[in-house]
């Protein structure tokens, strides 16, 4: 019997758009996921705390709309709570960030739209970051797929574990506010800082900085300073590397 991708970990590189994607069509509307109960590798021992169980992937609504290739969450970076009414809370909320939407020619004309999207308590400090993905085509949506493979030290629960899944959706709007978010995307990101690739940068100078050296024992570290300039000579930009190494017996670490 064949597996279902929603029973899968996948690469995280799937939920984002492999080069030569086509342009997808706007996206605008408020979405409603269903509970749905994880996998999670492992098992977890103690998953009931304070009757919240953290097996459990929260219904949640999120309110989105593209912006460009951008798909923007309304609330995004803020902590959004499971809605009421669930017989078993979840333990989890999520935060969603600014993700991107594309078009595969083999999804038949639906468009793929993907975010970060993070599991957080509101009552201690675990995160969870992980990437979900759903299909948009007009007013129809697809259920919603989600892996969390990275996280902080685990606090309540004591126990590391990878979770994946998928939850049905329902598309209960088609409506958000996106001027005045969209102004507010586009502000934010006016006001990033250029990112560039290693492969762009060019290294300058390598000093050891006077007076940054110490000695412990039969090692030595050494402060030493590396600038590195960009390529680009219509957008220059440079920036200085402080790195530190220790040498035992002429070998830097």
């Amino acid at each position: 019997m064949a597996v279902h991708p929603s029973e899968l970990l996948g690469p995280n590189e799937s939920f984002y758009p492999p080069e030569g994607a086509d342009v997808a069509p706007a996206f605008c509307g408020t979405l409603r996921t269903a509970q749905v109960r994880m996998h999670t590798s492992p098992e977890l021992v103690r998953p009931v705390l304070d009757g919240r169980d953290a097996r459990i992937f929260p219904g949640i609504t999120l309110a989105l709309f593209t912006l460009g290739d951008l798909l923007v969450p309304v609330a995004r970076g803020r902590i959004v709570r499971e809605s009421p009414g669930h017989a078993t809370p979840s333990y989890w909320c999520v935060i969603p960030e600014l993700g991107r939407v594309w078009q595969e020619r083999a999804d038949g004309g639906w468009s793929r739209a993907a975010l970060p999207l993070t599991l957080v308590n509101d009552t201690d400090n675990e995160a969870h970051q992980g990437l979900a993905m759903f299909l948009y085509r007009q007013d129809a949506v697809s259920s919603m797929r989600f892996q969390f493979v990275q996280q902080t030290a685990p606090y309540l629960l004591k126990q590391p574990f990878l979770a994946w899944g998928s939850a049905p959706v329902e598309l209960v709007s088609l409506a958000a506010d996106t001027e005045t978010h969209g102004a507010q995307v586009k502000a934010e990101i006016a006001q990033r800082l250029t990112a560039l690739p290693w492969s762009r940068l060019r290294p300058a100078r390598l000093t050891d900085s006077p007076g940054q050296s110490r000695r412990s024992g039969s090692s030595r570290w050494l402060w030493c300073a590396m600038k590195f300039s960009t390529t680009d000579a219509r957008r220059p930009h440079a920036a200085t590397i402080r790195i530190r190494l220790r040498c035992d017996s002429g070998f830097a670490r």
